[in-house]
């Protein structure tokens, strides 16, 4: 497959979005091309709507083991973190 100079042009218009946006304060850090989920800065995900998930995740060569995650506008956004920012709370029954 060959790029297009039209596919070259959006990229380019992408690129300068993320950045843009970026130091705007949004802190966009990657997306996926995979599965659409994007990746952001721990602040930015608390900052949009919905409830937020906790999942173990097991980086430790990074020291990251907890990732965040909320679902949004039919996508997924997450961010990791090195601390548990919202404790989990046991009910006793």
């Amino acid at each position: 497959m060959k790029v297009t100079p039209e596919q070259v042009s959006r990229m380019m218009a992408l690129c300068n979005e993320m950045v843009s946006l970026y130091e705007e304060g949004v802190g966009i850090l990657s997306v996926s091309p995979y599965t659409g989920d994007a990746q952001l800065e721990l602040r930015t995900l608390l900052e949009l709507p919905g409830e937020l998930e906790e999942s173990d995740f097991d980086r430790s060569e990074y020291g990251y083991r907890y990732e965040y995650s909320k679902q949004f506008g039919g996508r997924r956004f997450y961010a990791l973190s090195k601390e548990r920012i919202c404790p989990r709370v046991e009910v006793l029954a």
